[in-house]
């Protein structure tokens, strides 16, 4: 199993979404035969521009390792949530999190 990192971010006026947005998550990569490592909430911060009509954001981080042939079929999964304006999923050296909360 290699290790991975996924940050997504929710619309801004979703916040009581955040707890639910992470079990979703875990369970999501558990699913999946993964298993998760870190999680991190990141807060909500200021978009760069609108995304999905949204200037505000939440953002999150989870480190997690999964088996190669199940990253395709998880990514297809995470962008059928339709409380996700935006995600990343990029596979990391190391176990331990590289986000960082700002602020």
């Amino acid at each position: 199993m290699k290790n991975y990192e996924i940050v997504w971010i929710i619309g801004g006026d979703s916040e009581n979404l955040t707890d639910e947005s992470i079990k979703k998550m875990e369970e999501t990569i558990i699913s999946s035969n993964g298993e998760v490592v870190n999680v991190e909430s990141m807060g909500k911060r200021s978009l760069a521009y609108p995304i999905k009509k949204n200037n505000e954001g939440i953002y999150f981080c989870i480190n997690f390792q999964i088996a190669e042939n199940k990253v395709k079929d998880l990514e297809s999964t995470i962008s059928l949530d339709q409380s996700i304006i935006r995600f990343l999923l990029v596979k990391s050296i190391s176990r331990r999190s590289k986000c960082k909360s700002k602020g």
